[in-house]
This record gives structure tokens, sequence and C-alpha cells, in this order.
């Protein structure tokens, strides 16, 4: 049966019917191998897997939890769910970057929250609250929660925010929004159907899920995609893939950039050839001119083109893209800062996630929601022809965030000749005798270490009564042998003295593995900082 012209489904549909001789999605180091699909094969398979949805009479239509590791099951059961009509939403699995204890957490909320009339799985958590329904391809599993009461009439699928300072919160996105922010992006972006999408970004966060699965399928473009334990694990295969499929688009966040270029060994450039990328975007985290230096410094041998690099500032709660911008556009190097200008970062620029996309609204306000002018800091209001109107079944957090004038992301930035520059988040300054501090700065110090691995440090404060304000604490993971742990602890301490005129902090080096990460990938401040104390106070 044809979808419905108007569906996020039935312009997949109709993009896969066009290249059904064509590759369109390829899956990298399965359990198989890797794994390509065309059009015609996709369709099938997605078809295959609807017609078993059918058969199962769920209490209603949605949403479809999806609990599984591999990208190819949580692919190709989003798009059979879509095909049906049962909203879905891509669930994080457990993985060792992610403490077990939050984990079990996080889902409990999710699950307790959303109501699934089912969760499909390859994986039985007991904390879940379901029992298995029918084994298939992933098992079923059948949510004992009472029916809900929000209307999904009109939802296309559930994706939630990062849950970097809080809960995960879903996002119900309809169809039209979705269309709409998708055609906007894609223009913005001057995609093609030559283009070649490589990403190795999780499913279960907008970012991946939009950028590397429903931009590209509804684009007609083909995505390879990597497993983010792969990446990680082994970094290289994402330059492969890029020279092997001759990648052009690719998103990131950006730890990533230093992240490459410190774990690549140095190879043939025969072996890498990064010619065919003309876009990296740069997403997801304030983005820095030292990430992105290094990583074209590092791979300049390798065909990279110098203005490579986009900028985005996107969210869950907007489907995903509000700006987008080229290195090469005026404004996006920013020497002077915001005023008044709260951060140090010696001679490196910031850098802008780009301007507004049409339809966008993006604005700077202070404590009291007046807009602020030109290089002022303040919170970062927006509104969208895909902006959300309520988070899922929760609508008192909503509430919070939510007026007529607009979204109030929690972000805060800056605009100069019209680019917006993000510089982190409202709730996590930290005020030290009156200096104001992102942890991001910390952070960021740290990076440029030698032996500290970018993405795995963490800044926070606890109020400190004894000076009655706050103090922050820096915890670096190193691999580096524990005789030169005392150096590094050292260097860290004097670059953060010299950049900040502070004296009530403490730098500890932590062991591999023991910051825990947020399910996107970020690290987690609030479950570090509640650990650390915990273990302290032991």
């Amino acid at each position: 049966m044809k979808p419905a012209n108007d569906s996020l489904w039935a312009r997949i549909h109709d993009s896969l019917l066009l290249r059904k001789d064509q590759p369109v999605i390829t899956f990298l180091g399965g359990r198989t191998g890797d794994v390509t699909y065309d059009g015609r094969t996709l369709l099938e398979r997605v078809t295959e897997i609807g017609s078993r949805l059918r058969e199962f009479e769920f209490r209603n239509r949605g949403p479809l939890g999806i609990l599984s590791s591999s990208q190819e099951a949580q692919s190709l059961h989003f798009l059979a769910a879509l095909s049906v009509g049962f909203p879905p939403a891509i669930l994080t699995p457990p993985n060792r970057k992610i403490h077990p204890k939050y984990y079990a957490s996080m889902m409990a909320s999710v699950t307790q929250q959303c109501q699934f009339s089912a969760i499909i799985s390859d994986q039985l958590i007991e904390h879940l609250g379901v029992t298995i329904l029918e084994t298939w391809t992933l098992q079923i599993l059948r949510s004992q929660e009472s029916p809900r009461t929000v209307d999904l009439s009109d939802g296309a699928f559930l994706q939630f925010s990062s849950g970097t300072t809080g809960m995960k919160r879903g996002v119900l996105i309809d169809d039209a929004s979705a269309l709409l922010q998708l055609a906007t992006y894609a223009n913005a972006l001057h995609i093609s159907n030559e283009d070649v999408v490589v990403g190795w970004l999780p499913l279960y966060h907008d970012m991946g899920l939009i950028a590397d699965l429903v931009l590209p399928l509804t684009q007609g473009l083909h995505t390879v995609m990597i497993s983010p334990l792969d990446w990680v694990s082994s970094p290289v295969v994402y330059f492969d893939a890029i020279t092997r499929y001759r990648g052009s688009i690719s998103w990131h966040p950006n730890f990533a950039f230093s992240f490459l270029a410190d774990r690549i060994p140095n190879l043939s450039p025969k072996r890498i050839d990064l010619r065919s990328l003309r876009c990296l975007v740069n997403c997801s985290e304030p983005v820095t001119s030292d990430s992105q230096n290094r990583f074209l410094t590092r791979f300049s041998s390798h065909g990279l083109r110098t203005d490579v690099f986009c900028g985005c500032y996107a969210m869950a709660e907007t489907v995903f893209a509000l700006t987008h911008g080229k290195s090469n556009d005026p404004g996006y190097f920013d020497y002077l800062g915001p005023i008044p200008n709260s951060q140090i970062r010696g001679s490196f620029p910031l850098i802008s996630v780009g301007k507004p996309l049409p339809g966008v609204t993006i604005e700077i306000v202070d404590d009291k929601k007046q807009i602020l002018p030109d290089r002022h800091l303040g919170e970062i209001r927006v509104r969208s022809p895909y902006s959300f109107r309520s988070y899922y079944n929760n609508p008192e957090a909503a509430a919070q965030v939510i007026t007529e004038h607009g979204y109030y992301t929690g972000d805060v930035g800056y605009f100069s000749l019209g680019s917006l520059f993000v510089t982190g988040r409202k709730k996590e300054m930290l005020i030290v005798a009156g200096i104001n501090v992102w942890p991001q700065d910390l952070e960021h110090l740290c990076y440029q270490v030698e032996g500290i691995h970018a993405g795995r440090a963490v800044a926070f404060g606890t109020f400190d009564h004894e000076t009655q304000t706050d103090r922050i604490f820096v915890l670096a993971e190193s691999d580096a042998p524990p005789v030169s742990h005392q150096n590094i602890q050292t260097t860290i301490r004097q670059r953060i003295l010299a950049s900040f005129q502070i004296s009530n902090f403490e730098v500890h080096i932590m062991p591999p593995g023991w910051l825990t990460k947020s399910s996107s990938g970020k690290i987690a401040r609030l479950q570090n900082r509640d650990r650390w104390l915990l273990e302290r106070a032991l």
C-alpha cells in the first residue's frame, strides 16, 4: 500500500524507489561483516518487518521503543515502525561507557515517562518493567504501564534531548516539522544526489538519527554507518570509509576532531584520501578553533580542504539544525569575544556555528528576558517553524522553557555580524570569588596537555562553606604511566592558574574509563560530580 503523500515515510519510500538499484545504506563491521542495502532490498526488508509488527495487537499505536546495540537493527526497525504508523523511538543500549547505575536510572525514567506500547529488543533488561511477548528478529516486549492519554495521531517519531544536565526528555516529531526541517537544512548544505554521508554517531541521539539516517534517506543519498564503539576503539575505520566510499559530508561533536588528530597514527597518503570531503559539520558542543586546527594540521597532507568545516547549532527540540555556516564565511572567526568577556582563550578565536536558517529566529536575552545587542552574552532563545510544542508526557518540563516568545534553550552565546557563537550552558557556569568560569574552558585546557585525551576531562563546582564560594574540581583521565601523573597534574594546574584568576580548585588524574558519559557521548558533569563526591565521602 502506497503511504500518504504528506508523511515522512512517504518521502523516504519514494526516495528509495528512485534508488532501487543504487546503494542507500552501508553498515560497516556488523556481525556478518559489511552490509549494503540498495533501495529495493531495503524496502523489502522494511516491509517484511512492518508486516510482522502488524500481527501484534498493541494497546494503542505507539510509540514503539527500539533497544539494540546494532545500528542495522535500529535502522531497519525504525523504518518499519514508520511504515506502519507506530512512532518509533531508538533507545540507548547499555555499554561500558555509561555507568550502570546511571543507565538504570535513565532508562527507568524514560520508560515510565514514554509508556511504550512495546519495546523491540535484542537484550533483556530486567529493570525496564516489560515482559517478553514473542521472539522474532528482535524480541518484542510489551509495556505494563497504563494506556497514555497523549495524542499521537500526527507523530512521526520520538527522539530525546541529550540529557547531559538531567534525565532525557522525549520530543515527539510530526511529519510536517520533520519534512520542513530536512528540506531547509538540505538546501543550506547544498545537498546533491552525488553526496555520500559517512558517520559514526549513535542513532539514539538526534544528531546521529537525523544526520546519518533520516536526512540521507529523504534526500536520496548513500549513507555509510560505523558503530560508535568501533569508531572509539579503532578510529582509522572512519578515514578508511571516507576513502573507500568517497565520503563528502560528515557530522561530529567538537571533541571528535581533537580525538581523531591524536589517535590516528602516521599513515601513507595513499591509505587515507580525504579529497572527497567537502563539509565536516562541527555540531552539538561549543566549537573551538584548537580542535579544528589540530585536525587540519594533522590531515592536510591527505588532501583535506582548508575550508571543509561547517558550523551548526542543533537540538532535538527543533528536529535538528537551526543554523548553518562555512569556515570561509565572513564573521566565522571572532577574536574579540563577548562583552563583558568572562572567557579567557588566549590567542585562539571563537568560532561561529553559522547564521540562522530561513524561518528561524534566534535571540540573545538577559535574565529579565530582554533582547541583548551584538557581542553581549546571554541565554539563547529560539523560534522556528519546526520547534516542538511540548516534551512528551511531560508538560511541566516544557512549561519551564516555552513561552509565547519562544523556547529558552539554557544555552549561552552571543551574536556578531549576524553569526551565532555558542559558549556553554547557563546552568553550568561556575562563579568562583566573583569570576565567571565555564567548565568546558577548564576541560579545554586539559586537552592541550600531553597524556590527556580530548573528551576525557570534566570540571564541576561545589559550594565551599569555608570560603563561601564555589570550589572547582577538575578530573582528567590519562592512560600515561602513573609515574608521570604528578607532572600532568602540575601542568594542568599551571595552565589554569595562568588563564584564570582563581585559586580555589583541585586537579585529579583519573584512570581510563572512570568518567561517566551521557547516552549521547557527552561528559555527564552532574553524574561525575555526584560520583566523585560520594567516593570522597566514603
